[in-house]
């Protein structure tokens, strides 16, 4: 019998390229069900030339900020007219459901803010906001929802009004473009107020030219002072104008 010792000796070097081979097919296969996680996550990734990779699902969009006028609790009173004080509790207030929580200890209850008058609070840096409900004044033939914050008082007063303003989330997968996340920002609109009325602070000094035409050197006064009506302390300095002038 003749015995082919070169052909032996290739079935012997093949044997050992089967094993290879027949390995890696098995590695290929784990990784189809482990890269990026388990299957249950719906994420397979085949490296082989017909493999394919599945879609992996998006995360669910967060929504970024809150509608409390302030994240924190804050020591405080709570007006509620023919109801009676609640003093000295920590409160807080939720612009989007005109909510005024108070917290008892670890219980946390809420007030309409329909029943509240007026409500205050010690703020981080010690000092003293004062709020009245909206529904007490006049805008525009109707009455806001929300409260005032008090920042100047007198027969002219300054308010702050603030809002909060749901925003959703624009993206667009295919495109891979917009904000992924929802967000909640604030919005904040001065008031001038007098006797029951309010008005909202226009955007221009002519404007507020208009409509306190009867007040005297107010046109003066705006140019020297360059009053913006943009400006917190702009707005206080002509809030103290009308009143010295109208007094």
């Amino acid at each position: 019998m003749n015995f082919n010792f070169i052909g032996f000796h290739r079935i012997l070097f093949l044997i050992p390229m089967v094993i290879i081979t027949l390995s890696l097919e098995d590695i290929y296969a784990q990784a189809a069900h482990t890269l990026g996680g388990s299957q249950s996550r719906g994420i397979e990734f085949n490296p082989q030339p017909q493999g394919v990779i599945s879609e992996m699902p998006l995360t669910e969009p967060q929504t970024i900020g809150t509608s409390y006028m302030f994240d924190t609790w804050h020591l405080g009173n709570i007006d509620l007219g023919e109801n009676g004080m609640i003093r000295n509790q920590f409160i807080r207030y939720d612009l989007a459901n005109h909510y005024v929580e108070i917290k008892f200890d670890s219980i946390i209850k809420a007030v309409d803010g329909i029943f509240v008058d007026n409500f205050s609070l010690v703020d981080i840096d010690g000092l003293l906001r004062n709020y009245v409900n909206c529904n007490q004044y006049v805008y525009e033939d109707t009455r806001l929802l929300g409260f005032f914050e008090i920042i100047t008082d007198g027969e002219y007063s300054l308010f702050l009004r603030t809002e909060s303003v749901f925003i959703e989330s624009d993206y667009v997968m295919q495109l891979d473009m917009g904000t992924r996340d929802h967000k909640i920002i604030k919005n904040e609109e001065y008031y001038i107020a007098n006797n029951n009325g309010v008005i909202k602070v226009p955007k221009s000094r002519s404007n507020i030219l208009e409509i306190y035409s009867s007040t005297e050197g107010l046109k003066e006064f705006l140019k020297k002072e360059k009053i913006s009506t943009k400006n917190a302390s702009d707005l206080r300095k002509l809030v103290a104008f009308l009143n010295k002038q109208n007094s």
